[in-house]
């Protein structure tokens, strides 16, 4: 039986809660550099940003639409950059890792998802609307109560354990 393990990282404080070993063996998915280690970086390609902007834009769409007024327009673009770019990226990330493995072979019960904290009480989704400090890697909360209930849902979808 093949273990694979996939680390995810939402800060450079995470990595103090990995070992140098877990670090070195795991798959790290990340959106910063961990200089030593190998990363997936958690990142978007054009046609899935596309995707997510069209989604995002209809959204607001009809949220204008029902309330009668065009101002939420505006916020289209901060919304997106500081709160659907960065948790869709991690998303993707670790939707692609889990399909490559489960392609080479390794089945969902050899694989764990390895998470820094976890919650106890975890919502179903995400209520909060990210800060725009988001865009620029400066983070003002902790980032897996917005992270965590998306990410874990994917694991839960592919059967994958938790840890």
């Amino acid at each position: 039986m093949i273990q694979k393990k996939i680390n995810i990282l939402f800060s450079r404080a995470d990595v103090e809660k990995f070992t140098h070993v877990e670090l070195c063996e795991n798959i790290n998915i990340c959106d910063f550099d961990l200089e030593n280690y190998k990363v997936t970086e958690a990142d978007l390609t054009v046609h899935d940003s596309k995707k997510l902007i069209d989604a995002t834009r209809k959204i607001f769409d009809e949220i204008s639409a029902d309330l009668s007024t065009s101002e939420i327009e505006g916020y289209i673009n901060n919304f997106y950059e500081c709160s659907v770019l960065p948790v869709s990226k991690y998303m993707v990330a670790l939707e692609g890792e889990i399909l490559k493995l489960l392609q080479g072979g390794v089945s969902n019960s050899e694989i764990t998802v390895i998470y820094p904290n976890w919650l106890f009480f975890a919502p179903k989704y995400s209520a909060y609307f990210m800060a725009e400090h988001e865009s620029h890697k400066k983070f003002q909360y902790e980032r897996e109560y917005v992270f965590l209930p998306y990410l874990e849902q994917i694991s839960r979808n592919y059967g994958i354990n938790i840890q």
